[in-house]
């Protein structure tokens, strides 16, 4: 067939092929958008103001990883309010004080009702004491007390940790040197009192950690694909460790 007069005769065709594409490109787009769930906007702070001494902070559940389960004294968890007059908002804070020797014994302070998979999560933290270990810090994307994502300061061997926990064993990712002591160990008070930043931001597969407003470990990590997406965020120690908590702060990137 002879094309008519100013039609050429690859149009059809190649308009055919615009169209096609457009309508791909609109249900692909389309298919992400409805699949994708995005963060929920949060901007909060706990930092223990609003409890009395002894008091079990009721913004988290408790639990532990291991073979041994939460620690209870009197039917309630370890974690309880204490006073520390140093502490950066004082003087009301939070502490871990069971002293459970066992090494696969990971104590769990998860923050109720909220779910996030790319979050910005700090904290200061104070270590106490502990024989085994005197590490504290954070824990996010927590599908489970078995199943999380966490970065531990340790007293004991000074380096940052940067672990992932997969049916109840510890996989390292990355550790770091840093400079790390308890209070109660020194001759004289020092500058900090104690205390300490941890500080950790994850997107997707990347994680960044800071410790005391210094960036010390920038990786990713995707091997396991179920650890990308959303899941729970809180407090973790391991071990004996006993450590004080005060200005959790959750923020995810809608609130930036």
């Amino acid at each position: 067939m002879t094309p008519q007069h100013g039609q050429s005769s690859r149009s059809l065709p190649t308009r055919g092929i615009v169209i096609t594409a457009m309508l791909l490109t609109l249900a692909v787009t389309a298919y992400f958008g409805l699949s994708a769930k995005a963060d929920p906007s949060i901007d909060r702070l706990v930092d223990f103001r609003g409890y009395h001494y002894g008091a079990v902070p009721d913004e988290f559940e408790y639990d532990a990883t291991g073979a041994h389960g939460p620690v209870l004294s009197a039917g309630r968890p370890f974690w309880r309010v204490y006073l520390d007059r140093f502490a950066p908002s004082p003087e009301y804070v939070i502490i871990q004080g069971a002293a459970l020797a066992e090494l696969d014994h990971y104590p769990l302070a998860l923050l109720r009702d909220v779910e996030l998979e790319n979050v910005t999560l700090s904290v200061h933290l104070k270590p106490m004491g502990g024989t085994l270990d005197k590490s504290q810090g954070l824990i996010w994307r927590a599908h489970d007390k078995h199943n999380y994502y966490a970065a531990l300061a340790s007293a004991l061997d000074g380096k940052l940790h940067l672990l992932k926990m997969v049916n109840g064993q510890p996989q390292e990712i990355v550790a770091v040197p840093i400079q790390m002591e308890v209070q109660f160990e020194q001759e004289a008070p020092t500058p900090n009192w104690g205390w300490y930043t941890l500080k950790v931001e994850v997107y997707e597969s990347h994680i960044t950690v800071w410790f005391d407003d210094e960036r010390l470990i920038e990786t990713a990590d995707d091997i396991f694909p179920m650890f990308i997406s959303a899941g729970r965020v809180g407090l973790i120690t391991h071990a004996d460790s006993i450590a004080l908590f005060d200005d959790f702060h959750i923020e995810t990137e809608n609130n930036r």
